[in-house]
């Protein structure tokens, strides 16, 4: 019997945030390219700086884990709202189209 994905989600057998955008090709050049940038910057600072730096990109980390997370939620409430109006506006498709004809005649 297969899972349906609330139960997968509930069970900790998927992963929205790993599916994004890791695999492809924009991502790893931009990605590859900010660890080169990161690593010839940090070569040229202090011990000071360093650590300092690094506090700084922890900061950041923190910053865009967060928004990442407000836009996922942001997103499934969207999503759900729109479900929910949509069904809401026809609870019955074909009673409405009848109905509508009916008072076009």
């Amino acid at each position: 019997m297969s899972k349906n994905i609330l139960q997968q989600l509930f069970d900790g057998e998927i992963y929205p945030s790993e599916s994004l955008c890791f695999g492809k090709p924009e991502y790893t050049r931009i990605s590859k390219a900010l660890a080169d940038t990161k690593k010839r910057f940090v070569q040229n600072l202090s011990d000071a700086d360093g650590k300092e730096f690094e506090k700084m990109e922890d900061l950041y980390n923190q910053l865009t884990s967060l928004y990442s997370y407000e836009g996922f939620v942001s997103g499934y409430r969207t999503g759900v709202t729109l479900l929910h109006e949509g069904l809401k506006e026809t609870d019955n498709p074909t009673q409405d189209t009848a109905q509508s004809q009916k008072q076009g005649d």
